[in-house]
């Protein structure tokens, strides 16, 4: 939030497998976790914010984030180093 007003809404998603987090996208969720989806799909426009899905593991030394349009699209896919600085660097700019 800045001046009460929201830039965003993050939903991590924990990624527990060795496969690369790189191939970890919202698609792989949208049948199993519809309802969450819509739900922060609707709140985010309600808002007029960003949607953006964060997937991180602790076994796993990056970080991939992507931004989802209200029509459900992936308009942004990022793969970072998993830090805390870079992470908020990305979302101060992308906010």
């Amino acid at each position: 939030m800045k001046d009460g007003v929201a830039r965003l809404i993050g939903e991590f998603k924990t990624h527990n497998l060795p496969s690369p987090i790189d191939n970890e996208s919202c698609e792989n969720y949208q049948s199993e976790d519809w309802r969450r989806l819509d739900v922060l799909l609707k709140l985010s426009s309600k808002l007029n914010c960003k949607l953006f899905y964060i997937f991180w593991g602790p076994r796993h030394q990056e970080i991939k984030i992507q931004e989802i349009t209200p029509s459900r699209e992936i308009v942004q896919s990022t793969v970072l180093k998993k830090n805390a600085k870079i992470l908020a660097d990305f979302f101060e700019s992308n906010a």
